[in-house]
């Protein structure tokens, strides 16, 4: 039996783990729909995946129109649309952690911008974005900390750090289509004109222009093909067209091997996974390629990198339309078992210490090295021992769903989902980090708990936990005192 006390602040419990005997690493994939909204047919689809795997964004059918959507976490919601006419959103776009959206929204009344792009925000909604006057606006890409968008406003490019991606106005005809993580760097067909001062104007082509972030200044990288995505960085970008994919760098352009009828929709950070659809047995099928394996369903690719077999229990999944940073979350288009189109979300999970928890959560808490970032536990990877979590609801996510920002009261006798308020005052809080303007966030996870309730006793928590004599054990916490 171990009590916690702290008469100063907030704790997160991290875990409390044990070094034992080498345990049976277990692998499973799960893979489930992610529904749809009320009212219309029964249709929904995705665009976009958070790069931490808990977010999806798209569409789904309403009675009136279709209405942009947000899945975090299991829960969906709609993000509605500006007023005026049908219902006709489309979120695109997503942030690292599911919690900025950029897209496309429906107004009639604005004759001139009748298709404006928006952000969205949990603090905020939807909110239309700073440049208007311009038809057919969408917010295509966002960095992952959710600072900068990039938009495609009536073909022409352009990026909310720095307006316009060129040296001068952008030509019809121009998009964006990917940006580098940063900001600093944007992909797409990008067309402008030069020499406009001496009354002789030249058009020029760039797949990519980079961005001085000192003086804003943006150098176009010359002709090119048209890069519907690029790496984290910058310096790769990637294009196709029927005869296969292409991998542009600034020394050329260079085709992949096998990649012939493969239609890219997104991919790891180094482009070396890379995600969409491929005709493939007779039917339209969601598809991986990497430059090992070529062009192979999502189902094959998993089972011959992870043993695994993918039971899509009468699901049809025919696009993967995003990939998660640890490549262990993917998320595409595709049928129910009722056969009506729904958005559907595959994950592979790892017990490599054989304790019942998720090693990703592990790894997350710092409690599992994984250094590499390749969701799987080091010490699996070097053939030792992997430390085992004998507590139960460590970081107090377990328990009763609060509403961001809030948190409730717990006195002597009451339980959390593993733990016992055994005297004084607790609260347990929901601090995501949403609520960093005003209050403090959860070092890890949403969740966190006050042992000193504002005006109240300090609190004590405890929790039995299963130990093995003779066994080390550490305990690892977060600890802010206020």
């Amino acid at each position: 039996m171990k009590s916690i006390r702290n008469r100063f602040g907030f704790v997160a419990i991290g875990l409390v783990a044990a070094v034992v005997g080498t345990a049976v690493a277990q692998t499973t994939v799960s893979i489930q729909g992610i529904g749809d909204l009320p009212g219309g047919s029964i249709s929904s689809d995705i665009r976009a995946l958070s790069k931490d795997g808990t977010t999806v964004v798209g569409l789904s059918n309403v009675a009136n129109g279709f209405e942009a959507i947000r899945w975090k976490n299991g829960v969906l919601q709609g993000l509605g649309d500006f007023e005026g006419g049908a219902l006709g959103s489309v979120a695109l776009s997503v942030s690292g952690d599911g919690n900025f959206i950029g897209g496309q929204g429906s107004t009639y009344s604005d004759f001139q911008n009748r298709n404006p792009g928006f952000i969205w925000r949990p603090s905020t909604g939807l909110q239309q974005t700073p440049i208007g006057g311009y038809q057919g606006s969408a917010v295509t890409c966002i960095t992952p900390d959710g600072s900068i968008y990039g938009m495609s406003t009536s073909a022409v490019a352009w990026m909310s750090n720095i307006g316009w991606c060129g040296n001068s106005a952008l030509q019809w005809g121009s998009s964006l289509k990917a940006m580098s993580a940063n900001g600093l760097v944007c992909f797409g067909s990008l067309t402008y004109s030069v020499g406009c001062s001496s009354g002789n104007c030249t058009n020029v082509s760039g797949t990519r222009f980079t961005i001085d972030k000192f003086s804003g200044e943006r150098a176009p990288s010359g002709p090119g093909p048209v890069c519907e995505l690029c790496s984290s960085d910058g310096s790769v970008g990637l294009a196709y067209d029927s005869s296969g994919l292409f991998q542009w760098t600034s020394g050329g352009t260079v085709q992949l091997p096998h990649s012939e009828g493969f239609t890219p929709k997104a991919a790891s950070d180094d482009l070396s996974i890379i995600v969409g659809n491929a005709y493939l047995d007779g039917a339209t099928r969601a598809a991986v390629y990497t430059t090992a394996g070529g062009i192979q369903s999502l189902e094959k690719y998993l089972s011959l990198k992870y043993g695994v077999v993918v039971n899509l229990a009468g699901r049809t999944i025919t696009s993967c339309n995003g990939i998660s940073a640890n490549g262990l979350v993917f998320a595409g288009s595709g049928q129910s078992g009722a056969n009506n189109p729904e958005g559907w979300i595959l994950k592979i999970t790892f017990d490599w210490n054989g304790n019942g928890i998720d090693d990703a959560q592990e790894i997350k808490d710092g409690l599992i090295s994984d250094v590499n970032n390749d969701g799987i536990a080091d010490c699996y990877q070097s053939g030792s021992d992997c430390p085992v979590n004998v507590s139960t609801n460590p970081g107090f996510e377990s328990g009763t769903v609060l509403a961001d920002c809030t948190s409730e009261t717990l006195t002597a006798g009451s339980n959390i989902a593993g733990w016992e308020v055994i005297s004084g005052v607790c609260e347990r809080a929901r601090r995501s980090k949403n609520c960093s303007t005003t209050s403090w966030v959860a070092e890890f996870g949403e969740y966190a708990i006050e042992l000193k309730s504002v005006g109240g006793t300090p609190g004590t928590l405890r929790q039995a936990m299963q130990v093995i004599p003779g066994h080390r054990y550490k305990i690892a916490f977060w600890l802010s005192g206020n």
